[in-house]
């Protein structure tokens, strides 16, 4: 009789088990997660030397609010090109993708942006990726944008047997047409510094091939100066499919002062676009994390666990391996000047580290990183209010719900601006002949910010003749009360005023 209690006991103490099993297990996945439990499992520091020390790689807060359902965050993935881009020697056509790309996604930026009215949203856009085999959404960026300059984005281009990627620019804002050239420029003749630098706050600034009247003329390069708030970009190519643009040399932000990239996400499956979804990215990228295990490839700068002979085979290699023998990258040249010789071979022995060591190498997704998981790589990503409210370098500032609908409003209109790009450009390709203009791209994106900053500046002019016209009636009342203002009685010699204001005498 016990044995057969016991043995009910026992059953109903695993059916409950199992019970408890089964509901903790989705429920503790919806979670908000918790913080960051990695371990550096004797991983070397991945930060520029010049940081004080117990300012490591941030990592997720607690508190940090419960991610979208319909989306994967990935820390592992391409860099977006508004944001950074190394140059390339020899332009050239991207790779045909077999499959077509989704339409664009429908993303609302967040409400937290780094201050100033030179900060524009650049929406985001589909990538590539080849060791996946599947598109994957990089997300917009919060963008301090360089004088003089403005961003005309990149589009994919149908064709014969899939879809191209067509680069976006940096184009001279005063420019009111661009110049496409038909003819392929020969290939570079850069081979790297001529002698050694004049002094040590120097760069070597490649040289390129110029059009002149008839012909391409080889631009020779130059060692110029260094400065510790810009990063000079040199003159390139961009293929189009009407031909080759050239991209004239301009000064942008050091990295520290750029702006905000956010993490690239995948969608679940089943979604529908332009059914009242409407994506916002929340996890925000720490460059100077992701400094340690940056790359380049064919879609530009990427980060995450790009380690191993399988990614240098299909053409991405670690940046540090990419300068100079593919082309050219201002990014790693002004961070080998900025923070010396030293940062340059810490980050050659993390990539040698983590080649040996896979649990070094940071997790592909946010939810590992922030859960541990076994990984001991860096943190390289952070939700956007935990960045905002650290302080820091960067300045936040939160914007009104009505200007994140205008810049909602400007994305969906710049969308329609690439496709009539796109269309121009398909129209021209295969043209002959010598080098012909046609009217340039602009960017609403940028038409926006520039129309926000104006509305800032004339409030800002408006509350200050406010301040000032009260200032004057200050100060004009204040004059009008001290004329009806009896004069004071001239005080008797010898005698001194009481406590109460009035001598004796006046009391008398």
């Amino acid at each position: 009789m016990k044995e057969r209690r016991s043995f009910g006991i026992v059953l109903a103490g695993g059916a409950i088990l199992v019970l408890v099993l089964s509901v903790w297990g989705p429920w503790a996945s919806a979670q908000d997660f918790p913080s960051n439990q990695t371990t550096s499992s004797g991983a070397p520091e991945l930060l520029p030397p010049n940081l004080p020390d117990g300012q490591g790689a941030p990592g997720a807060a607690e508190g940090t609010p419960p991610g979208d359902p319909n989306t994967e965050v990935l820390t592992k993935g391409a860099v977006h090109e508004a944001f950074a881009q190394p140059v390339v020697f020899n332009a050239a056509p991207g790779p045909v993708v077999a499959q077509r790309p989704p339409d664009p996604v429908d993303e609302m930026p967040p409400e937290q942006k780094p201050a100033g009215d030179h900060v524009a949203w650049i929406p985001g856009y589909w990538t590539w990726e080849t060791d996946q085999n599947k598109f994957i959404w990089t997300s917009g960026i919060w963008r301090s944008i360089p004088a003089g300059v403005e961003w005309v984005p990149g589009y994919w281009s149908q064709v014969d047997g899939g879809a191209q990627f067509v680069s976006g620019y940096w184009r001279k804002t005063a420019e009111q047409e661009v110049t496409y050239m038909p003819q392929k420029p020969p290939d570079s003749l850069e081979n790297g510094p001529v002698g050694t630098a004049p002094s040590p706050n120097v760069a070597w600034v490649p040289g390129c091939w110029i059009w002149r009247g008839d012909h391409y003329a080889w631009r020779a390069g130059f060692w110029a100066p260094c400065n510790p708030d810009w990063i000079w970009i040199p003159a390139h190519y961009v293929w189009t499919p009407s031909g080759y643009l050239f991209v004239e040399g301009h000064w942008d932000y050091a990295m520290q002062n750029r702006g905000v990239f956010f993490a690239p996400v995948v969608f679940r499956p089943g979604i529908v676009w332009g059914a009242g979804y409407v994506y916002t990215p929340a996890i925000a990228m720490d460059f100077g994390a992701c400094q340690g295990c940056l790359f380049c490839g064919p879609c530009g700068y990427c980060f995450g666990n790009y380690y191993g002979p399988a990614f240098v085979g299909i053409g991405i290699y670690p940046w540090f391996e990419w300068h100079h023998r593919f082309g050219y990258d201002p990014c790693f040249v002004y961070c080998s000047w900025h923070y010396g010789p030293a940062w340059r071979e810490r980050i050659v022995v993390d990539y040698r580290f983590r080649i040996g060591h896979p649990e070094a190498r940071p997790p592909v997704t946010f939810a590992l990183m922030v859960r541990g998981g076994g990984w001991g790589g860096p943190a390289l990503a952070v939700h956007i209010n935990v960045m905002a409210a650290r302080g820091g370098g960067m300045r936040f500032e939160r914007i009104a719900a009505a200007r994140r609908a205008e810049i909602h409003r400007a994305v969906r209109e710049q969308h329609m601006a690439n496709e009539r790009r796109a269309a121009e450009e398909r129209a021209n390709a295969g043209r002959g002949g010598g080098p012909f203009k046609s009217a340039a791209p602009h960017s609403t994106l940028q038409a926006n910010a520039h129309a926000a900053a104006e509305r800032n500046a004339a409030a800002g002019r408006q509350q200050q003749h406010q301040t000032n016209n009260n200032s004057r009636n200050t100060s004009q009342n204040s004059r009008q009360q001290q004329q009806r203002r009896p004069p004071p009685r001239p005080q008797q010699k010898g005698k001194s005023p009481q406590a109460g204001g009035h001598s004796s005498e006046d009391r008398r």
